[in-house]
Parts: C-alpha cells; structure tokens; sequence
C-alpha cells in the first residue's frame, strides 16, 4: 500500500516537476547513525577541498577546473541541453511563417496572335500555426525534467573529477613518505648488516647472519625501487588530469603528516534528497516517465490544430507595400485516430510499468545513498581509532627494535629474534602511513556522498 501511495505522488510530478518526490514513511532516517561535532559547519562546500588546508592541493584542484579536458566536456554538454530546453520552451509558442511572391502572367490574343504581358501580381501571406496543442504542456515537462537529468549527470561526472584529483594527490604524498620510511628502512638495514659482517669478521657470529641480512638488504632496494615506479604512474594520472605532460607537473609535498583533517557535520538525512547528483537524476528520470506516460494517455484524445492566415495581394510588389489588400482567415482541425489495433492502449501499459520502474530505481538511489553515508560515517570514526592506534605502535616497534639491536649486540639475543623486530617495524612503518591515508580518502568518499557541496537549486556551472 506504501508503494501505491508513492506512485500515486510520483503520478502528480508533471504537475510540480520541482518537487521532490515523497518516499515511504521509514525509508528516511530521522538522523545516521553516527555524527561528528554539531559545532562545525554542516555539508561540504563546493571547494570542500579547501578544509584540508593545503594550499598547493588547493592550487592543483584550481588547475583541474580550469583545464580539465572531461570537464570542459561536461560543461558544452550541459550547454547543448540548455538550449535543447530553451527550444522546447519556444515550441509552446505558435509556429510562424510568412512568404512573399512577385509573378508576372501572360496571354495570348487569339485575333491577332500577338502575345502581351498582362500584368503583374504580388501576394504575401503570413501564417500562425499551433499543433497538437493538448501535447505541448506534456513535451515542454519531458524536456525540463531531461535537461534535470542532463545537469546532475554532468554534476556527477564533476565530483568525480574533483574526488579523483584529491584522492591522486593524498596518494603521492602518501607514495613519497613511503619513499621515505623505506629509505629509512634500507639505511636500518644496512646499518645492520654492517654490525652483523664486523661480527662474523670477528668470528663471533655465523657467516648465515650476514647472508640474511643482505637479502633483507635487497628486499629494501626493491621496494624502493617500486615505490618510485608507482610515484611516476601517480604523476602521470596528476598531468593528465590538467591536460599536461608528466614531465611538466611538479608538487613539493612529500608527507601526510601535515595535512589537516576536518570534521564534517552531515546534517539531517532529508536534506540529502536535494544534495546528491545521482539522486536527483533519479529524480529527473521518474519526472520523464511520468511526462511519458501523460503523453501516452493524451494519444487516446483527438489531435487539435489551430491555424491563423492573412494574405494580401496587389498588381506589382511596390503597390502591395504601399496599400495593401489583406484578407483574414483562421481555421481549427480535430484529427482523431478511431482504430489503431490496441497500439494506444500497449503504448499506455509500457509507459506504465516504465513509470513503475522509475518509482522503485528513485527508492532504490536513496535507500542506497542513505545508508552509503551511514556506512561512511562510521567508517571514518573507525579510521580515526585505528590511526591514532597505529601511530602508537609506530613507536612500540621502533623502541622494540632498537632494544633487539642492542641485546644482538651485547649477544643477549640471536639474530633471529633481531630479524623478525626489524621486519615488523618496516611492516607497522607503512601501515601507520596506510592508515593515515586510509582516513583521509574516507574523508573524500564521505564529502562525495554527500553531494560535494552541490545541491538541485545550485547552478551546476559553478562546478567548472
């Protein structure tokens, strides 16, 4: 009963096309399920990346929306919908014409066979013609709800890019303090193999130690050398996404430690219905069928034509233009179709069940969307534990490995007990890095989720 309910609203969409559908009672929480700080300002801005407080992020994300090849895409797409609605807008109006002939005739007198221009004749007509008039109001709504289809997929495809942007960058710096801790890690574990080769030098340890520690040596080598692979791929997504050659973009940040971490407030889960793209353009499309399915019905009622004709005809143009004869006419036509085999009436049930499905693909975009911030939300008060946890045991691991390296020293350890410290301590070094940077792109996802600062009533050029 709730879902004919709703469809019985969804009905009346072509009546209000700017508002919003009414779902169920249930499918909207009254608030999610975690928040943050109510003293911090509610939704993302439209340059939410700002709250980070980097300022060469912020100069980069200037440069994507000012030289993004897929933006500027986007935008000429929305400019072609803009003037494909304003044309539908000038089709409510009556079509008019208006044509200009000059002739001149001729006889033949039969008695003395000697052929004589008569005369000269002019005539203009101008014509006003409005078609299928019960249909206009009905095409004019399919047109505006498609040009809302239009704005928030191309509002989508701009998050993206934004999302996209911030996310590459976060990973580069991320890359580069990695670049850093294995640096670091291979100097530790040169560090030790030399300690380790001035024993067995001594004769105090077994050559098998050193052997060891060089392949840990290498390994070290290796993954600093596949970093600095994957810090070449991330520049190049970068370049790419302000139309550059890699070789022509440069950022100075080389760690995440620096970077701010803001709070959001993600506000009442109502308010999401008007803020999300992929909402609104389920939105737009339960907004088409209904349009189809009004014009499906309006196929059962005649087809009414109003036409208006004033024509004037003189002996030569210039007598036309200076006085004129005019002559007024107007006529209607009722045009209906009496037997189409039950096309009308199959037309009507697809429009129908189409209808139907807009109604159960718009609760589905926001029951999903609702519960894609829940998610998110807790996520990010996760992410925050276990960042503040790993960076805790950043510390356990570097203290526990420098106690083994003196206990290998003074030979109160074996080396195995060494080897497995220092392993660990390079394997808790990056996945304190991996959590930072886990919370920060939670962060990303969430200001995505709810809408990038976007929202229906928003210009979406303010986007690009």
């Amino acid at each position: 009963m709730r879902l004919i309910a709703f469809l019985s609203v969804s009905l009346l969409v072509g009546a209000c096309a700017s508002q919003t559908p009414q779902l169920p009672e249930g499918d909207v929480p009254e608030q999610w399920t975690s928040v943050n700080s109510p003293s911090v300002e509610q939704w993302p801005s439209m340059t939410w990346w700002e709250d980070f407080q980097q300022p060469e992020l912020t100069r980069y994300l200037t440069q994507v929306r000012e030289q993004n090849l897929s933006l500027g895409m986007a935008q000429r797409n929305l400019r072609i919908a803009q003037i494909n609605l304003r044309d539908a807008g000038f089709d409510l109006a009556p079509t008019p014409g208006i044509t200009v002939n000059v002739s001149k005739t001729a006889t033949d007198t039969l008695d003395d066979g000697v052929k004589r221009a008569v005369a000269d004749q002019a005539t203009a007509t101008a014509t006003l013609g409005y078609s299928d008039i019960l249909k206009m109001p009905g095409q004019f709504q399919l047109a505006r709800a498609t040009f809302a289809a239009v704005q928030a997929q191309q509002a989508s495809i701009a998050l993206d890019i934004y999302n996209t942007a911030a996310q590459s960058y976060f990973q580069l710096l991320f890359i580069r303090e990695q670049l850093a801790v294995a640096q670091q890690n291979l100097d530790s574990a040169e560090s030790l193999l030399n300690i380790i080769q001035s024993k067995v030098d001594n004769g105090t340890t077994q050559p098998l130690d050193a052997l060891q520690q060089r392949i840990a040596v290498q390994q070290q080598r290796n993954a600093l050398a596949s970093l600095q692979q994957n810090e070449f791929s991330v520049l190049s997504t970068l370049a790419l996404l302000v139309a550059k050659p890699v070789a022509d973009v440069h950022f100075n940040g080389d760690t995440l430690a620096d970077i701010v971490l803001p709070e959001i407030q993600p506000g009442l889960p109502a308010a999401l219905l008007e803020r999300r793209p992929d909402i609104i353009q389920a939105e737009a499309n339960l907004q088409i069928a209904s349009a189809n399915q009004l014009l499906a019905r309006l196929a059962f009622l005649p087809n009414i034509s109003l036409t208006a004709q004033a024509g004037a005809v003189s002996d030569s143009l210039a007598e036309l233009i200076k006085s004129p004869t005019v002559v007024l006419s107007a006529a209607a036509s009722v045009v209906e179709t009496l037997l189409d085999n039950g096309a009308r009436a199959r037309n009507n049930t697809k429009a129908r069940l189409r209808l139907e499905n807009s109604v159960a693909s718009y609760r589905q975009t926001a029951l999903a969307a609702f519960n894609e911030v829940n998610v998110l939300l807790q996520n990010a008060r996760l992410a925050k534990q276990l960042s503040d946890v790993a960076q805790a045991d950043v510390l356990r691991a570097e203290e526990a490995n420098r106690i083994a390296q003196i206990r290998y020293q003074q030979g109160a350890e074996p080396y195995q007990t060494l080897l497995t410290t220092q392993n660990a301590m390079f394997a808790i070094r990056v996945q304190g890095q991996q959590t930072k940077l886990d919370r920060i792109n939670t962060l990303l996802a969430l200001y995505q989720a709810l809408g990038g600062g976007w929202q229906k009533n928003t210009a979406t050029e303010q986007l690009f």
